[in-house]
C-alpha cells in the first residue's frame, strides 16, 4: 500500500500475505481498508494494519477475492466479494461494515466483477455482467440488466456515469449517463480492442481508464 503525500510517495506498511486488489471506505487517510485474494481484509488506523474477520468462510481453493470497497464519513464501509471458484457455481456476496464487523447485507448479487460506487445520499451501486444493482436501506432492485458494466462513478444520484462494453464479448468503450431520467449514451473513441477498467468524475469533466487487449 502506498500513498502520495502532496510531494511523492511512500510505503504506509508493508502486507505480505496478500495481493491486493481493493482500497476504500473508512472515513479519510486514517481510517481505510484493504482487501484482496482470499477474501482477506484489513484495516489501517493512522498507525498500522489489523487483519479483518470476514463473515464468508474461506476456501482458498476457490480464490474468494475482495475486489471493491467504498465508504465515506458518516456513512457505512460497504465490499464486494467473489467466490469464482466454488464448486456449485460461482457466488458473490456485498458485504456491510455495521456494529464494528463485517457482514453479509445481500448473498444473492449477481455475476459481480464490477465496480462499488456509495452516492452522497448514502445508497449503494454495483456494476457486473449485464447488471446494474441498487441498494437503498439494503434493499436491492436491478436498474439494468443488457449491458455489461465494469466502472461506475458520480456527484449524485441524478448525475452518474457507468462504463463497460456493450457485450461480455465485444471489446470496445461504451459509457454511459444517468441525469436523474434516463441513461444517456456518450459519443467515445475508437480505441480499438480495449476494455474499460475505471471511471472518474468531478461533476465538471469526466475521465475513464482503460487496458488494451491482446
Amino acid at each position: 500500500v502506498i500513498h502520495y503525500d502532496g510531494t511523492g510517495w511512500w510505503e504506509s506498511d508493508t502486507i505480505n500475505d496478500v495481493s491486493l486488489y481493493a482500497l476504500g471506505g473508512g472515513t479519510g487517510p486514517d481510517d481505510f481498508w484493504v482487501g484482496g485474494l482470499n477474501g482477506i481484509m484489513y484495516h489501517y488506523d493512522g498507525t498500522g494494519f489489523t487483519r479483518a474477520t470476514v463473515p464468508i468462510a474461506i476456501v482458498p481453493e476457490h480464490f474468494p477475492q475482495i475486489g471493491a470497497i467504498v465508504g465515506d464519513k458518516d456513512l457505512p464501509s460497504y465490499a464486494r466479494m467473489a467466490i469464482p471458484s466454488d464448486p456449485s457455481g460461482s457466488r458473490y456476496y456485498i458485504l456491510e461494515y455495521r456494529e464494528n464487523a463485517w457482514q453479509a447485507m445481500d448473498s444473492t448479487y449477481g455475476n459481480g466483477w464490477g465496480h462499488l460506487w456509495l452516492s452522497p445520499e448514502g445508497n449503494l451501486y454495483a456494476t457486473g455482467t449485464n447488471l446494474l444493482d441498487r441498494w437503498e436501506n439494503g434493499v436491492r432492485s436491478t436498474l439494468i440488466d443488457t449491458i455489461h458494466l465494469r466502472a461506475i462513478a458520480g456527484t449524485a444520484e441524478d448525475d452518474y456515469y457507468i462504463a463497460g462494453k456493450d457485450t461480455p464479448y465485444t471489446f470496445n468503450v461504451a459509457a454511459w449517463h444517468y441525469n436523474g431520467q434516463e441513461f444517456r449514451r456518450l459519443n467515445t473513441p475508437d480505441a480499438g480492442e480495449v476494455f474499460v477498467t475505471d471511471i472518474w468524475t468531478d461533476r465538471s469533466e469526466e475521465h475513464t481508464s482503460e487496458l488494451q487487449s491482446h
